[in-house]
């Protein structure tokens, strides 16, 4: 009876591991979806700002060429700058390397497509004069 008992405990402890793993993915798959949220995040920032001087400044106001040292953000992983290139005066593209395919996160399927990217490099198109797009 002990011995059964050990068995049934054992397999149900091995089941309740792989289940964990199953449905919210090993520590360093965390990672990773951690990280680009936190990119996302970091891209957000830069748009807001972009979008708020773009709301405060005349009505002759256009995207700057390179963003400034107080608009910048670094990848958390590399620490390379993410990049920024102004497409028009008031259209511009903010670029990362992600890590996750954000149609494959469930928490990123919930959140608005505005946000979405795939895994590898992708461009968000923006525009300065518009409201960001949420990420939720």
């Amino acid at each position: 009876m002990d011995r059964t008992f050990a068995i049934a405990a054992s397999v149900a402890v091995i089941l309740a591991i792989v289940g964990g793993f199953w449905a919210l993915g090993t520590p360093w798959r965390q990672r990773q979806l951690t990280l680009d949220q936190q990119r996302i995040q970091d891209l957000m920032g830069i748009a807001s700002i972009l979008h708020d001087q773009s709301v405060q400044a005349d009505q002759d106001y256009v995207l700057p060429l390179s963003l400034d040292k107080s608009t910048r953000r670094t990848d958390p992983v590399t620490d390379k700058l993410y990049e920024y290139r102004r497409l028009s005066p008031f259209t511009y593209e903010l670029c990362a390397e992600f890590a996750t395919n954000s149609r494959q996160n469930p928490p990123a399927q919930k959140a608005g497509k505005s946000w979405q990217h795939p895994q590898g490099r992708h461009c968000f198109a923006l525009n300065a004069k518009e409201t960001l797009p949420s990420p939720f």
